[in-house]
């Protein structure tokens, strides 16, 4: 995945290996997790598959950027427009409340309990990274959808959290929907 990542970085523009971290740290870690020491690794290995390439900035420093080759562009684009699945992380996650009625009324309050705590904590993430977008109107296409993706989140999020609430609170399930 971090591959991906990356491609869709450099498909637009060349960028240092800093600027590269400091994106993913901020706009790519609250949608999925990226260890600190994988990005080098990950930046040699695609040089070697000749996705990308390293040169230097020619403006008198010995910083190098990073560039999409053709190779790249073409292995980004077959993924991104391959059909969109749900995560299976997620999925198996959501299996444990499916199966919650074979638990005890505490441990299911509990699961419940903590499926709403860590849904809320990222939502507060996903609602702090809105403030920072400036909503207008005149945008490229490229910060479109990257807001339009942190937006499907939170009201993703927001929907999981009612839906937490209403069975925690024991309500109809014609009422969640």
């Amino acid at each position: 995945m971090l591959e991906y990542i990356i491609l869709g970085y450099l498909f637009t523009t060349p960028m240092t290996e800093k600027t590269l971290r400091s994106n993913i740290s901020v706009q790519i870690k609250p949608f999925y997790h990226v260890t600190e020491g994988s990005l080098y690794p990950t930046l040699k290995r695609m040089v070697t598959k000749q996705y990308i390439l390293l040169r230097p900035i020619n403006d008198g420093s010995k910083k190098k950027q990073y560039y999409i080759t053709d190779k790249g562009r073409e292995y980004f684009k077959k993924w991104i427009e391959e059909p969109v699945n749900l995560p299976y992380s997620y999925l198996s996650e959501i299996l444990k409340i499916f199966f919650a009625g074979n638990l005890d009324s505490a441990s299911r309050t509990r699961l419940l309990t903590e499926f709403e705590t860590n849904t809320l904590i990222q939502l507060q993430k996903f609602e702090m990274m809105k403030e920072e977008y400036h909503d207008t109107r005149d945008h490229d296409d490229i910060e479109y959808y990257q807001k339009a993706t942190l937006y499907l989140e939170i009201l993703s999020l927001r929907g999981s959290l009612k839906w937490c609430q209403s069975l925690k609170n024991g309500h109809s399930l014609s009422e969640l929907l």
